[in-house]
């Protein structure tokens, strides 16, 4: 991708200038989910400790019990992509490991980093514990921004994005938010890229009108601050974008849907057993 540093002008590309700006918002693909946490005093319920898929070190051991699954973000966790989704066949696999695990879902999709806090709210004031909740956002502020990351001013944007995520974040993992001394994780993706750094969308038949470049260096600035952010409240960062790596829109293990944005079957399996893994530390059935 082209970019304009500071103190350095480049002329963009004609075709770069030609396309109008709904366009742009189609350029980049990703997801985000996940993060480990506790909470205020709560009790330690946990044990033993494992290196999770993705190339994420494990923060927390994994939990020997588990209250409330809650799932938020934006349309990964929303309808996104092929079924199965990854959330209801984690649902389904945490019930049979914790019996009588409550569920709360309340991811939207097209929703973004600032819609995290609203999502919180419409949950209940008390939840059985410990409570894990998986968490996709960034992607849709990225995708947003697309215009400023190629004209290398979207500084701005990624601080919003982390502003978001740290009062999301925050309220989550508050004192007794859920009850008293109920322990509270958080499982947080960060944002996969479905070019696998090389930009090819259109070569692969995607809708999405971008000339082929690099784009690794943007989504290492993005997914810093989602990393940062995440083990400045302790938890557990699922590294998405390493999970997906090798199995983008022109691999033969292809892991996205046919709008080069979502999972496919494959892509949310994988995410599926990324996290049971990291929340039990077993193979997911």
């Amino acid at each position: 991708v082209l970019v304009c540093h500071p103190g350095k002008r480049r002329k963009l590309p004609r075709e770069l200038i030609e396309m109008d700006r709904l366009a742009f918002r189609f350029a980049f693909v990703m997801l985000t989910v996940a993060g480990a946490v506790s909470c205020g005093s709560a009790k330690s319920e946990l044990d033993g400790g494992i290196e999770a898929d993705g190339g994420t070190s494990q923060v927390h051991p994994p939990m020997s019990m588990l209250g409330t699954l809650v799932v938020m973000g934006d349309s990964i966790s929303d309808n996104g992509g092929v079924a199965p989704f990854y959330y209801d066949k984690l649902k389904s696999a945490l019930e049979l490991k914790f019996p009588g695990t409550s569920y709360f879902h309340v991811a939207k999709s097209g929703s973004k980093a600032d819609d995290l806090i609203r999502q919180i709210n419409t949950l209940p004031v008390t939840l059985p514990g410990p409570v894990a909740v998986v968490m996709t956002s960034g992607g849709n502020d990225m995708r947003a921004a697309l215009l400023k990351i190629v004209l290398g001013t979207d500084a701005p944007a990624r601080a919003t994005m982390r502003m978001n995520l740290q009062e999301a974040l925050t309220e989550l993992l508050s004192a007794n938010r859920f009850g008293p001394d109920v322990l509270v994780r958080v499982y947080e993706a960060n944002i996969y890229d479905s070019s696998d750094g090389v930009g090819d969308f259109v070569n692969q038949g995607c809708l999405v009108p971008y000339p082929e470049s690099d784009t690794s260096q943007h989504f290492e600035r993005w997914n810093g601050e989602i990393a940062a952010e995440v083990a400045e409240h302790g938890q557990q960062l699922i590294d998405l974008h390493a999970l997906f790596a090798g199995h983008g829109i022109s691999s033969a293990s292809r892991w996205y849907a046919a709008d080069c944005i979502h999972p496919n079957a494959l892509g949310h399996d994988a995410l599926y057993r990324s996290l049971y893994q990291s929340m039990t530390g077993l193979e997911a059935p």
